[in-house]
């Protein structure tokens, strides 16, 4: 499987030095974690549900959009485009503390990485409100 390197990414250097940016990278990164984990315990004992293998699959396909969506709404003209992308950043979050909490509920040995993830969102989420007033000002 091929992995893409967001750290070594083709958007401009002040984009990735964001902090929201680091920050969007730092939560693709913990939920490719409990990803890995999950699939190691699948391949030795088949002790994860399906309800489990489909919310950890969600984190990661929904965190992986978090970097590319920040960098377009930095990096593009278009005003409509760039607060289509601040709502996505917003509606990904939100998301994300929906998976975060079912997996929770559920019987996860992975409580300390949820809870390192939850609040990885919520400073996420601040620093998205203060950055989407930003972003959708610039012209």
């Amino acid at each position: 499987m091929i992995e893409f390197d967001y750290k070594k990414s083709m958007y401009p250097s002040q984009v990735r030095h964001t902090t929201l940016y680091k920050k969007a990278i730092t939560i693709y990164e913990l939920s490719r974690k409990l990803n890995k984990h999950n699939h190691l315990i699948t391949s030795f004992n088949e002790s994860c549900s399906l309800d489990q293998m489909r919310l950890r699959e969600g984190l990661t396909m929904l965190s992986v959009r978090l970097p590319y969506t920040i960098a377009l709404a930095h990096t593009t003209s278009n005003y409509g485009l760039k607060l289509r992308s601040s709502n996505l950043v917003l509606q990904s979050i939100e998301g994300l503390r929906s998976y975060c909490k079912e997996l929770k509920s559920s019987a996860s040995r992975d409580k300390d990485d949820l809870n390192m993830l939850y609040k990885e969102l919520g400073s996420f989420s601040k620093l998205c409100k203060h950055w989407r007033i930003m972003v959708t000002q610039e012209n």
